[in-house]
């Protein structure tokens, strides 16, 4: 996760220099000089709706580009009509890869057709 955090910020900030720390502990990075402000966020500690609204995440997250690690189920309220699910696994024999990369428009056009 930290390593393909890292080359997104870069990527979307173009900065190769940035600091790209885990917002583990923090939950929440800012990193300014993209097109907008790139929001990181790792909600692994994070379940109740009233965490989400208490950390401001509800009126965050609509504005410019936001990076989430360990989504919750009582953030979905707050998220765009559209945004993109990336997953990532690993294997015994391979580093991490990218599994999927939806956007979730698309993952409803799919259930729609039956595919």
């Amino acid at each position: 996760k930290t390593t393909f955090a890292r080359g997104f910020v870069r990527h979307f900030t173009a900065d190769e220099e940035v600091t790209v720390a885990s917002p583990s502990f923090l939950l929440h990075l800012q990193y300014p000089g993209g097109p907008c402000t790139l929001h990181h966020l790792d909600l692994y500690r994070l379940g109740e709706a009233k965490d989400v609204s208490f950390l401001g995440l509800d009126q965050l997250i609509p504005k410019g580009v936001s990076l989430i690690e360990w989504p919750c189920p009582s953030l979905a309220p707050a998220l765009p009509e559209s945004f993109l699910c990336v997953y990532l696994c690993e294997t015994d024999d391979a580093p991490a890869t990218v599994d999927e990369a939806k956007d979730e428009d698309e993952e409803e056009d799919e259930d729609e057709d039956g595919e």
